[in-house]
């Protein structure tokens, strides 16, 4: 059997390939030196699957740690030999495949986390990838007549900072038949489809004759529905072919929404502002209807056209793109009725900077300034208007965060060294020369000062065994690589911070965690874990009793035993969720 080594050394453009016979690697390598050997199926036929690539990235070691790259051959097999000892997060990856990836070594499940020593030969491993699912459907207009360059979007439910929010992870537009196909991941979606801004017959504004409304072809929701109200979520299961989603667009009324900024608003330092207005549900903006934009103009006015009646978004922005721009200053909710709208207006957008700097505290306030990264995060409701800034600090620890406007902040620090120990957490927070005991900073009424970050080495660290609980039949066998995991939930530490803390657990069921700031936690272990949902508080409190209480002291370690959770407890307190 023939193999492919690729090895990428961190830091490096270029792989330096090795094509040679197993025997022939057997023979050279180093007696300290590793193999893993596997075999890659579907989850759903068992097949075997050639031409998947398997990736071993080096965690937390030497700039001299080589990483690999491999793919399997026509049986499905790989095996990589004269690894480095170490720790490797493996990435599996297939076309036509989801990054939720079953692995097991044996009869047990590991995570994607593979921890090898001097010598060790890791054979046997069975990795089961998950196969999409298809959608499709076709698209007609008014008449019954196909409609071609439709776009089709698909609608997931995701967790955002503790919220649920709804986005679309992928699209496809219609063919010259109005037919469209979505490959996706195993999921419940809704199914939206709307016209691509100057695109097919009907596009555009119409008018059937003088003194006769505006019309325009509409978007709509499986099934049938024009609003997301009446909307109907799909099941796609791995591999699942679901045919039939068809829709029929109409021609709608449609009118202008006109307004203008408030004096100010089109700032000479940050050049043009575009107006756009996104569909609106649930107080969140869609990032799949988003109907209309227009240029501001020198005086502050905008005029949309072509809106049809329903609840919006009024954005404002200078960065002349959408979505994933930082939207700054203007958001105002609107309900477009059947009329014209006229006389809207946006607040001023009020940009300023704010500067600060950090320091360490107590013995250590003399050393180097820490390697960390500094994030301010606004509340943001939706990811339209999610303002991050992250920045790192100056040599001598100050530094300056840009185009900020008013909103609450969360602030936080990120560890640049990636490795278990020599880092930092924020034990105090200055504003005005006043500590608060919040990690947030009220910016509503602008800059008032400068912050202060007051930072501690005295950071602590939990290791742990993870066990699969044998008497629990309905525990999967197989663990979702990069899904495995130990997680500490914060109940009780420094500023009040509720991000979780997490990592993935080796093959033999060990992990660990560092620079922790101290304080009290919840530790667990478990598949499927979405940090966006674990960092919901109603959400913690119902799960916080499946959890083992830990208390991290100031630069100690503790040793933890984890059972990973049952099937089907965190989605049932997901599902109790508003």
């Amino acid at each position: 059997m023939a193999a492919t080594l690729w090895q990428i050394r961190p830091g490096t453009t270029t792989a330096f390939v090795l094509c040679i016979s197993t025997l022939a690697v057997a023979q050279d390598v180093p007696n300290d030196k590793c193999v893993l050997e596997g075999i890659v199926r579907n989850s759903v036929t068992h097949g075997a699957l050639a031409k998947a690539s398997i990736h071993l990235i080096p965690i937390a070691g030497s700039a001299q740690t080589p990483g690999y790259v491999g793919a399997t051959n026509g049986a499905g097999i790989f095996r990589f030999e004269g690894i480095a000892p170490g720790a490797y997060a493996i990435l599996v990856s297939r076309a036509g495949y989801s990054d939720d990836v079953l692995m097991k070594a044996g009869p047990e499940p590991v995570g994607a986390v593979l921890t090898f020593t001097a010598g060790q030969e890791l054979t046997g491993m069975e990795i089961s990838l998950v196969p999409y699912g298809g959608i499709s459907g076709k698209v007609t207009g008014p008449d019954g007549e196909p409609l071609e360059d439709i776009r089709v979007d698909l609608i997931a439910a995701k967790w955002q900072r503790g919220r649920r929010v709804y986005q679309s992870i992928g699209s496809s537009e219609t063919d010259g038949t109005g037919e469209y196909r979505l490959d996706a991941p195993p999921g419940r979606y809704y199914i939206y489809a709307g016209v691509l801004s100057g695109s097919g017959p009907i596009a555009g504004i119409i008018r059937e004759s003088p003194g006769k409304p505006e019309l325009r072809l509409t978007g709509g929701y499986h099934p049938g529905a024009t609003a997301w109200e009446g909307a109907a979520p799909v099941e796609l299961q791995a591999g699942m072919e679901v045919g039939g989603i068809d829709f029929r667009l109409y021609l709608a009324p449609v009118f202008h929404v006109r307004g203008k900024l408030a004096a100010g608003a089109v700032h000479e330092r940050f050049g043009g502002i575009v107006a756009r207005l996104a569909g609106r549900i649930n107080g969140q903006a869609c990032d799949w209807d988003q109907p209309a934009s227009a240029m501001v103009l020198l005086d502050g006015s905008f005029d949309f056209s072509g809106v049809v009646p329903g609840p919006y978004f009024l954005y404002a922005d200078n960065r002349g793109f959408f979505p994933g721009g930082n939207f700054r200053g203007v958001k105002v909710p609107l309900m477009v009725t059947a009329r014209d709208q006229n006389g809207i207006t946006g607040p001023v957008a009020q940009w300023f900077d704010l500067k600060g700097r950090i320091r360490l505290a107590g013995e250590a306030s003399a050393s180097a300034v820490p390697d960390v990264e500094v994030i301010f995060e606004g509340s943001g409701a939706d990811q339209l208007d999610l303002w991050r800034s992250r920045v790192n600090p100056k040599p001598d620890g100050t530094f300056s965060i840009t185009g900020l406007t008013p909103d609450r902040y969360a602030v936080r620090i990120v560890n640049r060294n990636r490795g278990q120990g020599g880092g930092f957490y924020l034990k105090s927070f200055l504003y005005q020369g006043r500590e608060t005991a919040a990690n947030w900073i009220d910016l509503t009424g602008g800059v008032a000062g400068e912050v202060e970050l007051v930072l501690s080495d005295g950071v602590g660290s939990v290791e742990g065994t993870v066990h699969w609980p044998e008497e629990d039949e309905n525990i999967a066998r197989m663990a979702p690589a990069g899904e495995l995991r130990a997680v500490l939930a914060p109940e009780k530490i420094p500023l009040a911070d509720t991000r979780p803390a997490s990592t993935e657990v080796d093959q033999n069921g060990h992990f660990s965690l560092g620079n922790l700031a101290p304080g009290t936690y919840r530790a667990f272990a478990m598949n499927g874990y979405d940090e966006g949902l674990w960092e919901n508080a109603e959400f913690l409190g119902r799960i916080a009793g499946q959890g083992t209480p830990v208390e991290v002291a100031e630069k100690g370690t503790i040793h933890v035993e984890l059972k990973v959770l049952r099937a089907g407890e965190a989605q049932q307190a997901e599902t109790q969720l508003k």
